[in-house]
């Protein structure tokens, strides 16, 4: 299991940012190591990969959501490798909820290896289940009716009800839920009205107060965040986002969800 230091930045991850890593670390997805070398040595550019035929790139670069270019640059590809050394380097420890892990099936030992050495993967006590169960199944239920007032042709919760207990189990546990989805952070490109929107539910709910108490010493009410604004909160060093270890809602001894 994941190695923990104290005062270490702690956040939840999602499937989706789950999956990238995964993808990321397999050396069938970049065989001659080009692609990692270039991310290590920053120089990774698409113009370099443009004459050659899309069927002979590195998997990484055929990758629909890593080899995705935007502004010329794999911006994706690039934040994965980030919170790679990150993890690795253990600057940013990485939490997965009950929901994301029941959406991890068919693991290849090179992935069931990096999950137990790297990432903390949270479970729900049995005794614990009913009462921890009917906040989570509550909380994301408020999830879905939020999202039908603010926009009614945006249904990712009512589509993909995993989705909402993936975000609401991370807001339990005090956690910024940092994800590579963006139909969790936004509606439009323009805006972050799903964060908002998710931020608002947390602010209100009534089954159980989801304040954490910040490392300034403010309240922060957990929501969504892409893995890009995560990134470059730390390079701006915006440490106030994420809360002190006492305050989060994990137990350390045997990594389960607490209820207080």
């Amino acid at each position: 299991m994941a190695t923990r230091i104290k005062n270490k930045i702690k956040v939840a991850i999602d499937t989706s940012t789950v999956i990238d890593l995964f993808t990321l670390i397999h050396p069938k997805h970049d065989i001659d190591g080009k692609v990692m070398k270039s991310l290590q040595e920053g120089s990774l550019r698409p113009e370099d990969w443009e004459n050659v035929p899309k069927e002979d790139l590195p998997k990484l670069l055929q990758d629909r959501a890593l080899g995705h270019i935007t502004n010329g640059r794999y911006y994706r590809l690039e934040n994965v490798y980030t919170l790679l050394q990150l993890v690795l380097s253990k600057k940013v420890e990485i939490y997965i909820t009950p929901s994301t892990f029941f959406r991890l099936t068919g693991l290849n030992d090179m992935e069931f290896d990096f999950l137990q050495d790297y990432i903390t993967n949270l479970s729900i006590r049995k005794e614990d289940a009913e009462e921890l169960y009917d906040i989570i199944f509550a909380l994301a239920g408020e999830y879905v009716i939020a999202e039908q007032k603010v926009n009614p042709e945006y249904r990712v919760f009512e589509n993909n009800f995993n989705k909402a207990c993936i975000v609401a189990e991370a807001a339990i546990c005090g956690f910024p839920l940092i994800t590579n989805d963006m139909k969790l952070v936004h509606f439009t490109k323009s805006g972050y009205e799903m964060t908002e929107m998710i931020k608002e539910v947390n602010r209100n709910f009534s089954k159980a107060n989801l304040g954490i108490k910040s490392k300034k010493e403010n309240i922060i009410t957990p929501t969504t965040m892409s893995l890009s604004s995560f990134l470059k909160s730390l390079e701006d060093e915006r440490y106030y986002l994420y809360p002190n270890n006492k305050n989060l809602r994990t137990n350390r001894e045997d990594n389960t969800m607490m209820l207080k």
